[in-house]
């Protein structure tokens, strides 16, 4: 053990004692720490403290804890592999938006298109399904992308939501993700930049992290 430790408790912990041939502690008072309220990771597991205790079983602003306390996507198998996506892509050194650019590119980079059934507008609860049908056949529609992406922003603690929409004049229907960063609304669309740099070859277009004001397309709510 460390050569002050004695030391240390005995000026850091309070306690009451007895002295007969040695000190003995009879009584000792423990110090509780209160998290302050926001997420936290721990072993690559996302939590939230509110009002100082970890949520379990319920559901906050749109994000699942399970009675462990651990956010969960309803899927476990779902949950471990975005856990695993998550420890293969991002590290510790990096920052908030160097973590969400990692997984950005993961998703744009890794899968492939396929016609999917579309998604209404106001309907909900259907990422799950999409992001894990995905992950399975390497192929999916705006929407399974969008689903990956948003539930790996989710599980890195960021309040991402997927959007139902339209691109352009044609008002073709399509699917994107938004997340509130510092108080600022972007936009993320993994799927048209996808389009664009590896379906007709051209990597002109940053569809990462957009301001609703500057999107080099049309999308309608």
């Amino acid at each position: 053990s460390h050569w002050a430790y004695a030391q240390i408790m005995e000026a850091t912990v309070s306690h009451d004692y007895t002295n007969s041939g040695g000190e003995v502690w009879t009584r000792v008072e423990t110090e509780t720490t209160v998290l302050p309220d926001g997420y936290y990771r721990f072993d690559g597991w996302l939590y939230r403290v509110q009002s100082g205790v970890f949520l379990r079983s319920t559901t906050v602003d749109g994000f699942t804890y399970d009675a462990q306390g651990r956010y969960t996507t309803g899927s476990a198998a779902l949950d471990e592999q975005l856990h695993q996506i998550i420890d293969t892509y991002t590290n510790a050194a990096m920052t908030r938006d160097e973590k969400l650019r990692a997984l950005y590119n993961y998703v744009r980079d890794n899968f492939t298109y396929l016609r999917r059934d579309l998604i209404s507008k106001g309907q909900t609860g259907w990422e799950p399904a999409y992001a894990e049908e995905f992950l399975e056949l390497g192929r999916g529609n705006c929407y399974s992308f969008s689903a990956t992406f948003c539930l790996l922003a989710r599980q890195l603690g960021l309040p991402a939501y997927t959007v139902v929409g339209a691109l352009g004049g044609s008002n073709s229907p399509h699917g994107w993700v938004e997340i509130n960063l510092d108080g600022t609304t972007y936009m993320f669309d993994t799927q048209l930049e996808w389009r664009y740099l590896h379906d007709y070859g051209q990597g002109g277009y940053d569809l990462f992290m957009m301001l609703p004001s500057r999107t080099p397309f049309v999308y309608l709510r």
